[in-house]
């Protein structure tokens, strides 16, 4: 018999929600036993769950090997969809708590640096104006951290970059800006003294960068070896503004960062930008969220305060 959904469309397979959870915990585990156990029941009726699974679908989702089992072309598109439902039910249990201890769903979003110095607090403030009982969770992370979490349902919103994503069709993308970065040093730094300034009498220093997973990072180390330079030896690694801008006042090490995030300590007379252009400039960032998943009011609020901050800060 076909079943049609709430859509109208046919449903010619029922899919259990055990089968779902098993499809979930085999893309994490990549064996059937260890899914199994993760999911409290045994391995024959995992292996159950999943042979019904692939003949009510009619394809093989997974190829077995001595090593465990790895999602076919077949497997990767229910993976994806599998790990949707599971999203939607788990905002849909986090919403329902929360209206059930009388609070409003909390809005969770993420950021890459720049836009969390600039554009978030304005959108919080345009929150806090119109709408004071939200809750709202902010996190600032690299792009595909971020994203990653949005897949899960952790996030509602990112502020974040589409580079290198093989699921950017799974997103709906707002660009917003691109940003350029420039070097950073102490005020009493021995570069200040030096009328012109090239990328090989930078070498020497300590610097501070991001994690190696980072687009920025990857953008300075290619800064250095197009140049035929090495890349500097004392790294630091660092995300924390405060952190940075620390490390930097007490030292003779550099830091790339775009110049909105360090424009309050350089006008302050804290920090100054050294007069070399380094070429580095990281692709727009966007606003985030998922396609054809439908957003909590308060979530809704939040996108529209983003968009509206966003207008009104580059009008």
């Amino acid at each position: 018999m076909t079943v049609l959904t709430a859509t109208g469309f046919p449903l010619r397979t029922r899919i259990k929600i055990r089968q779902i959870l098993l499809l979930a915990h085999l893309d994490n585990e990549r064996s059937l036993l260890r899914a199994a156990n993760a999911l409290g029941i045994s391995q024959p009726a995992a292996s159950k769950l999943l042979s019904e699974l692939e003949e009510g679908l009619g394809v093989s989702l997974f190829t077995r090997h001595a090593r465990g089992v790895e999602a076919n072309a077949f497997g990767e598109i229910l993976l994806r969809h599998a790990h949707s439902v599971l999203s939607e039910i788990h905002q849909a249990q986090q919403e329902i708590a929360a209206l059930k201890r009388g609070e409003k769903y909390r809005v969770a979003i993420g950021s890459v640096l720049t836009p969390s110095v600039s554009l978030i607090p304005h959108m919080y403030n345009f929150l806090r104006q119109r709408h004071p009982e939200m809750l709202v969770h902010l996190e600032v992370d690299t792009s595909r951290l971020l994203i990653d979490k949005l897949f899960k349902g952790q996030l509602d919103i990112v502020v974040g970059r589409t580079i290198d994503l093989d699921r950017v069709h799974d997103l709906s993308v707002e660009t917003l800006a691109e940003e350029s970065h420039c070097l950073i040093c102490s005020i009493n730094h021995p570069l200040t003294e030096m009328s012109r300034l090239e990328i090989k009498d930078l070498v020497d220093f300590s610097w501070v960068m991001p994690f190696e997973e980072s687009l920025l990072r990857e953008r300075l180390n290619a800064m250095f070896a197009t140049r035929g330079i090495r890349i500097p030896r004392r790294i630091i690694e660092a995300t924390s503004i405060p952190l940075i801008v620390s490390l930097i006042q007490n030292s003779e090490a550099l830091v790339a960062l775009p110049s909105e995030v360090v424009k309050p300590y350089t006008d302050a007379g804290m920090l100054k930008i050294l007069p070399v252009n380094l070429g580095i400039s990281l692709d727009a960032y966007s606003i985030l969220t998922r396609r054809n998943h439908t957003l909590s009011d308060d979530a809704s609020n939040a996108l529209i305060a983003l968009r509206e901050s966003y207008r009104l800060a580059t009008s």
